[in-house]
This record gives C-alpha cells, sequence and structure tokens, in this order.
C-alpha cells in the first residue's frame, strides 16, 4: 500500500484531461488495484476519522482518481503481481505547510513567519490537511509514499526544503518508520515570478536529497508538452518513473530507468570550463544540435548562452570571450526544457555552480 499526497499534480484525474485519457480509461479494468480515496477536508484539530472506502480499479474509479497514482500502482501490481492498494490524499493548490502538523512550522524560527493568504478554493492554515486527510490513516502500514507539490512554495523558496524535511520526519513519527519518500521535482513552467523561485524550489528539492534518509527524486522535464500548462498530461509517464523507482530501491527489481545525473564538479582545464556530472549513467547526448538551456555568467554578470562538447560525463564549454570567475546555468530558469540527456534517455536535473576562479 503506498501513500499518493500532494496538490493539483497528484490530484489530477481522467476527468481533468491526461494524455489518451480516452484509451487509458477503458483500460482501467485492474482488480488487483485496490484505492482509498481520501475526502477534500480541512480541519483545525487531528481528526480520528475519514470518510472514505476501498475500492476496486475500474474505468469508473479510475476515472475519478489521481491518475499518476493510478499509472503508479498499476505499474508496481503488474510487475509483483499481488495486490497492490494506492491511499489518494491530494487536494490542489495548498502549500506544503497545510500538510505539516501546525507545532512543527510554527516552533521553527524560520518556517513560522511564512504568510498565509486566506483562498476560496482551497485551505491555506497550517496543519489543516495533515489533520484531516493524513492524520486520519495513521499508522497505515504502508510501503511508502509519493509526493507531487511545490509549486504553490515557490515565493518562498528557500524554506523548502526545511519545511518538506519537517514534515516527513512528523509523518514517519506518526507512521511508526522511515518509510520511502519519493517525490517528483516541479516541471518546467511560465509561472511569471520575480526573484527566479521556481528555479530556487527546484534546487531546494533537490537539495533535500541529502537532509532526509531514504528519500529519490525524479525529473520530468522531457515529460512536459507545453511549459504554459501547469500540468504535464502525461501521468502515465510520470506515474511509471516513479514505480521504476519504487521497484528499483523497495523491491529489488530493476524495471527501466528513472535516475537524472546532478552537477558533481566544475572546474577551468585549460581554457575550457569542464562541467562533470554523476550519477547512474555512461554518456550524455543532446536532443538538438546545440545544448539548450547551457548559459554562463561571468565577471560582468552577464548570462550568455553557450555550446559545449559532451564527453562521456562532462561538459566542454569554451570560454573564448568570458572572463573569470565564472557560474555555469542549466535549466536554471522558470521554464526552459533542456536537451541532455543520458544513454539511457533520462533528462539531467537543472543546476548552477559555485563560482569558479582560475588558479
Amino acid at each position: 500500500v503506498w501513500l499518493c499526497s500532494g496538490q493539483s499534480n497528484m490530484e489530477w484525474s481522467a476527468n481533468h484531461g491526461i494524455k489518451n485519457g480516452d484509451e487509458e480509461t477503458a483500460n482501467a479494468h485492474c482488480p488487483n488495484l485496490r484505492i482509498f480515496h481520501v475526502a477534500r477536508i480541512a480541519a483545525p484539530f487531528p481528526q480520528e476519522n475519514c470518510f472514505s472506502q476501498w475500492t476496486q480499479c475500474t474505468p469508473e474509479t479510475m476515472r475519478s482518481t489521481s491518475a499518476l497514482a493510478y499509472f503508479f500502482g498499476r505499474n508496481i501490481q503488474e510487475e509483483l503481481d499481488v495486490p497492490v492498494g494506492i491511499i489518494v490524499a491530494a487536494w490542489g493548490g495548498p502549500t506544503a505547510e497545510t500538510w505539516t502538523p501546525r507545532e512543527c512550522v510554527m516552533s521553527d524560527p524560520v518556517l513560522c513567519d511564512y504568510p498565509y493568504e486566506s483562498n476560496p478554493w482551497f485551505p491555506a492554515e497550517t496543519g489543516t490537511l495533515y489533520n484531516s486527510m493524513i492524520y486520519p490513516v495513521m499508522p497505515y502500514g504502508i510501503a511508502g509514499c509519493i509526493w507531487y507539490q511545490g509549486e504553490s512554495n515557490h515565493e518562498n523558496a528557500p524554506s523548502y526544503a526545511r519545511l518538506v524535511s519537517k514534515m516527513v520526519e512528523a509523518w514517519r513519527k506518526d507512521f511508526e518508520w522511515d518509510f520511502p519518500f519519493y517525490y517528483v521535482q516541479i516541471a518546467p513552467h511560465t509561472y511569471g515570478a520575480k526573484n527566479n523561485t521556481p528555479a530556487l524550489l527546484r534546487e531546494q528539492q533537490e537539495l533535500m536529497l541529502g537532509q532526509v534518509k531514504n528519500t529519490a527524486m525524479i525529473n520530468i522535464s522531457d515529460l512536459v508538452e507545453n511549459v504554459k500548462d501547469i500540468h504535464p498530461r502525461n501521468k502515465r509517464a510520470i506515474g511509471e518513473r516513479l514505480a521504476c523507482l519504487a521497484m528499483d530501491k523497495v523491491y529489488g527489481q530493476f524495471t527501466g530507468a528513472y535516475e537524472s545525473p546532478c552537477l558533481h564538479d566544475a572546474r577551468v582545464v585549460k581554457r575550457n570550463l569542464e562541467v562533470t556530472l554523476e550519477g547512474n549513467f555512461n554518456t550524455l547526448h543532446s536532443t538538438t544540435k546545440e545544448v539548450t538551456g547551457l548559459t554562463v555568467v561571468d565577471c560582468t554578470g552577464k548570462q550568455v548562452a553557450v555550446n559545449a562538447r559532451l564527453k562521456g560525463k562532462s561538459l566542454q564549454i569554451p570560454l573564448r570571450g568570458l572572463k573569470a570567475p565564472y557560474q555555469v546555468y542549466y535549466c536554471f530558469d522558470e521554464a526552459t526544457i533542456g536537451s541532455l540527456r543520458t544513454d539511457a534517455d533520462m533528462p539531467v536535473l537543472p543546476f548552477r555552480t559555485a563560482k569558479i576562479e582560475v588558479k
């Protein structure tokens, strides 16, 4: 049984519109996949009851539940050939604060300063969704949790890793074990934000990997069809990528690629910037003739688009016309979909290097 939580991209169903929705719905006869859909209710205090029941997965029940959770659960069910349950606790719009126990947020000197704005469509008060949509299912014997949330927190990005780390810690305490927590890095989208906050939020999501044990993250930038739509419609591919992650790390079966390389090192080698990536891959390639999304900022402060020669796990960027110190960015903005892929066709995580001096 997997807990599937987050905001609208987790809640999004075939009724909202997904890629190949009619076909996917018609084929959703999966009696060994069971769905428990937690009712969307907010509460000021922890609740003992939640109003739902287990149902078999049919075209009718699949159509109105989380498409991502369905594809995730169905993939695991088919690979393991055992019954699988998904507990869907998702609500489009709320920040991560609403999913976190109030005392965890209000006792923290950084997090307690977050401004809460009332909203007619979803709750904004700290802890209210934890109280009514997470607490009532504790301590059910879950195998782990998948999480797709962050878009609503981008304006307060610098504290996101701190916040979700506290949320996961609290959930694990109440579920009575350190279950796997796997999540989706928010996709490229034209937010029209100030101060590049969506890129900072993605950076925080990656930072959390080193702060909280038994966590992992997937990147889905290659699955975005329209950056003006905050809801990527290919929920099947997203759910299956998460399932490949869970199959590998939880069930010990490699069923498909899911890992994205991340930044390892950047330095000046002769007259090139050499950026090295790390991860479970051998080589890089670009889906376009010149690498999309790669820029360098030099001492003038101007961000210049550059190309790179790809060599194994490294990028070789010529320094012609640029002056130290240098800083390399890859898709470190709102909506750029980069062209770098691994030999398994996985996208590279967005990054920015520290300033690179010439020694």
